[in-house]
């Protein structure tokens, strides 16, 4: 991919332009000479006395001022001493950040990093640093002179990486890491020296304002200090890491020119290739030097130890993480160029559509970016996982007071608060995610606040007496009159439930047109179906069922499913086809369902069979071999359908179509557990202990493979296990739902101050 065409100055921002008009000399080319006596530099001569170090020889000249070698008379040891130039600092204050800076550098104590021993202030005023005196030569003279392996260049990146990382873990940033800046001792081992630029990253100083020094040599300058991008952290070294690399194997920087055209290539030119400059680089270490020079923070290695890894990975001889973004972009380029030669083959009838489907499936998947959940599982695996947990025994928390406790509640305030203070924390939460950025845990939050709508509205309404419309005992799901008096408790009618299910279908349809997740479109089917059974209730479902007449309650639920399709494909073509996919699985799984319940009450009550036996059931068997000749002939409409997502249920029919053929039966068996111990008024079995552990092992390995088809099966099962429990255990408790509601909140909110914790400090090291 070619770099985009090199911007003139008047691309540059306004702040990236005054500062460097006004600051020419802190922003110096790495190439610049050094010598002694020019410029603002505070020269000394030898022999002359600067604190109680005697001045023995110049070593050399950086952008902050000169260095040299002096003999420590008190401790009789070399030193070496750093002085800044004199227009370094223009006021006393920054003066006394240069002390403080130095005195937190002082802190470090590693063996890759030259340790800071004193401060001071000559008789003139001006200000000084003692370091370390390390005999041999700096990285920068060594790349002028010779070309080391590529082995060796992982080796002193790697070992420096160490060395930043040990820094940052303590709150200090460099801010001028270079090869000028990394010495070579006489065993070759390397060192970092110049810490006069480090501060600490907590109260990073902002890159953006005009009036803020730019600090640094300018070729090893990230892009989002020299942009507006705000303060400067941890991310900054690793840019200068992975320009140091790259000088390194390639023998020169990656952009050079005069300082404005060098700060227009690194706001807005690609990096050259280093296997385009040296063809011998080898290529995981051209992806490593790629992935830590990234224009963008948080495209770059989330730390320095992340680099570090990774140069491990080489040296071992295994494979590289690092994945560049230009690598993403290139490959992505490719593939859609090929996904578009597939969908041309098919319509010039080169290949049937099935044919183009086997082709493209392992593209849908390449091309399909990281989902925020994904990235948020891979970055902060433990707290997604207690804020999924905890959320949903909130809404199993919610759900026990009305199934279990609701008549000893005492007051309908309480009652209003049991479920509404958990609905509205769940969604206020949520939407404050959603508009502050936090997209994953606005998902997970209102998700969950959405299940909660309904059991808030049919509450309120049956507390409040609204739109009650009691029909008859008969019609009504629940009984009108309270279970004991002089309780106030009754029960919402089929008007209410009705009311609340549709409630859930209109916030789902809110959230799915806002937030555009696919998890809102399961909310929307659900809603859907419960406000269908809802308006069947109010025209006599539960007349049907106590009469026989199951079958016409399933017909009209398959009315419910058959919309589901051509539903699913206009919302494709207004909205977006992910949400449109888990639309669409509205239909198939209910129509398998709906038709198998059919087989067996259709022949009962349409044909009058009594037979129990599958095996002696002629009708039943006739019904269900014509079920699978159903699943075939959906089958095939599903395979011609121009739509992939629904496509990708033809599989399941054609699976569905021998099963309903053959017949299969299912064996259940719940006898002959041992009892292990006892909780609250029963004993707890092997069985129960099974189900919860594998309930709670299924969510936790569905959740690190990233796979629903296990997780929701597991939060299901989680579900079930809690009802068991409460009806076979805690049937009397009425702490039991208190403490279930609790804990999922705690878990929740604990989960919650780490993400955030977490987050900052990620975002410290990505900017």
């Amino acid at each position: 991919m070619a770099p985009s065409p090199l911007p003139n100055d008047d691309t540059l921002s306004v702040p990236a332009k005054e500062r460097i008009d006004k600051q020419q000399d802190l922003l110096t080319p790495a190439s610049m000479a050094a010598s002694p006596g020019q410029d603002d530099a505070v020269t000394y001569a030898l022999g002359e006395t600067v604190g109680r170090y005697a001045m023995q020889k110049w070593l050399g000249r950086g952008g902050f001022g000169d260095v040299y070698l002096a003999w420590d008379g008190q401790l009789h040891r070399s030193v070496a001493i750093k002085v800044p130039r004199r227009d370094r600092f223009r006021s006393t204050e920054e003066e006394d950040q240069f002390f403080e800076e130095a005195r937190t550098a002082a802190q470090l104590k590693h063996s890759a990093i030259v340790a800071i021993h004193d401060v001071g202030r000559h008789t003139d005023g001006t200000p000084f640093v003692v370091m370390d005196y390390v005999e041999g030569r700096s990285l920068e003279q060594v790349l002028k002179s010779e070309r080391p392996a590529f082995r060796r260049i992982a080796e002193i990146v790697a070992q420096v990486a160490e060395a930043v990382q040990y820094a940052h873990d303590r709150g200090i940033v460099h801010r001028d890491l270079k090869p000028a800046n990394i010495l070579l001792d006489t065993a070759g081992r390397p060192m970092i020296t110049d810490f006069g630029l480090a501060r600490r990253w907590e109260q990073p100083v902002a890159a953006a304002q005009p009036s803020t020094p730019l600090a640094g040599t300018l070729q090893f300058i990230g892009p989002e200090v020299l942009g507006d991008s705000g303060p400067v952290g941890p991310a900054a070294d690793v840019y200068a890491l992975g320009v140091t690399m790259y000088q390194a194997m390639a023998g020169r920087l990656p952009f050079e020119g005069s300082p404005a055209e060098v700060i227009a290539k690194i706001l807005h030119a690609q990096v050259p290739l280093p296997m385009a400059v040296r063809p011998e680089v080898p290529e995981p270490l051209q992806r490593i030097c790629l992935k830590a020079m990234e224009a963008r923070p948080e495209d770059r290695y989330d730390s320095a130890r992340g680099l570090l890894e990774d140069l491990r990975r080489w040296l071992e001889g295994r494979e590289v993480l690092a994945r560049p973004r230009r690598y993403d972009a290139e490959l992505y380029g490719k593939l859609t160029n090929h996904y578009t030669d597939i969908r041309t083959w098919h319509e010039q009838r080169l290949i049937t559509l099935a044919e183009m489907d086997r082709l493209m499936r392992p593209y849908w998947f390449m091309m399909q970016e990281e989902l925020p959940g994904r990235r948020l599982l891979r970055l902060l695996p433990w707290e997604a996982l207690l804020i999924r947990l905890g959320g949903w025994f909130v809404l199993l928390g919610s759900l026990l007071w009305p199934v279990f406790y609701w008549e000893e509640v005492p007051t309908r305030l309480a009652r209003v608060l049991a479920v509404g203070l958990p609905a509205l924390g769940l969604n206020l939460a949520g939407w404050a995610f959603h508009f502050g950025g936090g997209r994953a845990n606005a998902r997970i939050f209102l998700a969950i606040g959405a299940m909660l709508v309904p059991l808030l509205a049919a509450v309120v309404l049956c507390e409040y007496g609204w739109l009650y419309d009691y029909q008859t005992d008969a019609l009504e799901l629940l009984p009108g009159q309270p279970l004991e008096e002089p309780s106030p408790f009754i029960f919402p009618s089929n008007l209410q439930l009705t009311v609340a299910a549709g409630a859930l279908v209109a916030y789902s349809l809110l959230l799915l047109r806002i937030c555009g997740n696919r998890i809102f479109a399961i909310c929307l089917g659900i809603g859907a179906y419960a406000f269908l059974t809802g308006l069947l209730l109010r025209c006599g479902l539960k007349h049907w069922v106590n009469h026989e007449q199951v079958a016409r309650a399933l017909v009209c639920y398959l009315v419910l499913c058959a919309l589901f399709w051509p539903g699913s494909v206009a919302w494709a073509k207004r909205v977006g086809k992910r949400q449109a996919a888990w639309l669409f699985m509205f239909f198939p799984v209910p129509f398998v369902l709906l038709m198998t319940a059919l087989g067996w009450y259709g022949s009962v009550e349409w044909f009058r069979d009594k037979a129990e036996s599958l095996t002696e059931d002629q009708t039943k068997n006739i019904w269900w071999i014509i079920n699978g000749d159903v699943y075939w002939l959906a089958a095939i409409l599903v395979l011609r359908s121009h739509a992939g997502f629904i496509r990708f249920w033809g599989a399941f029919f054609l699976f569905l179509v021998p099963v309903s053929l053959l017949l299969p039966t299912n064996l259940l068996f719940d006898q002959g557990f041992h009892v292990i111990g006892q909780l609250g008024d029963a004993p707890v079995t092997i069985y129960e202990l099974l189900c919860c552990l594998f309930a709670v092992g299924l969510v936790v390995i569905g959740m690190k493979l990233s796979q629903a088809t296990l997780a929701v099966p597991g939060l299901i099962g989680l579900g079930v296990v809690v009802f068991r429990v409460t009806w076979a255990h805690f049937d009397e408790y009425l702490s039991w739902p208190l403490a279930v509601t609790l804990g999922g909140a705690a878990a929740m909110m604990a989960a919650g101050v780490s993400w955030v914790l977490r987050y900052r400090l990620h975002r410290r090291t990505m900017i």
